[in-house]
């Protein structure tokens, strides 16, 4: 929990967790999602073969040849080294 020093109190921890940087309005850092997240999800394999369950990666996966900075190797979807 973030807290900020004042006259009565020092500073408390600067570590947040991904819900509470959501509820103050803040974008959680993707290390903090993974490292909090539910166990039962085993990123990345957990992705594999869900692409076509989101409106933004189905997109790129059913076009890829239209969406040359991306790439697919293992059944997950990348941002391609490539130079295009």
């Amino acid at each position: 929990m973030h807290e900020l020093p004042d006259d009565e109190h020092k500073a408390g921890p600067l570590m947040q967790s991904p819900k509470d940087e959501l509820l103050m309005g803040l974008t959680p850092h993707l290390t903090s999602v993974i490292a909090n997240g539910h166990p039962k999800y085993n990123l990345p394999t957990c992705l594999i073969g869900m692409y076509d369950q989101d409106a933004f990666f189905s997109e790129i996966v059913c076009h890829l040849s239209h969406h040359e900075q991306f790439e697919i190797a293992d059944g997950l979807l990348f941002l391609s080294n490539s130079d295009h």
